[in-house]
């Protein structure tokens, strides 16, 4: 299953917050659909969306306590992956990584 850094966790609540969503949310990680994958894509399979959503659809996979959700599909790719942000000035920019 996904991990997440404490980077990542604090820059997922902090867009949270920001937001002001009620109760519930969290950020959504799915799949980018194949007709929307850039064609200078180094790894289609791979192409990850990031959505801040008021509730999880059906189906999708809590990361532990965290306000994050995950699509089945994407599950499959991120199993062993670890979710880490940096965040610089007002951007929160997102890495993927194996899980040691």
């Amino acid at each position: 299953m996904l991990a997440l850094t404490e980077e990542a966790v604090s820059a997922v609540n902090t867009i949270l917050a920001s937001a002001e969503l009620p109760e519930g949310s969290g950020m959504r990680i799915s799949r980018v659909p194949p007709a929307e994958v850039a064609e200078e894509s180094a790894d289609p399979d791979l192409e990850l969306r990031l959505s801040i959503v008021e509730a999880p659809e059906e189906g999708d996979q809590p990361v532990g306590e965290q306000p994050v959700f995950v699509e089945p599909q994407a599950a499959e790719v991120l199993d062993d992956k670890l979710l880490d942000a940096e965040i610089v000035d007002d951007q929160v920019r997102f890495m993927v990584g194996r899980q040691a």
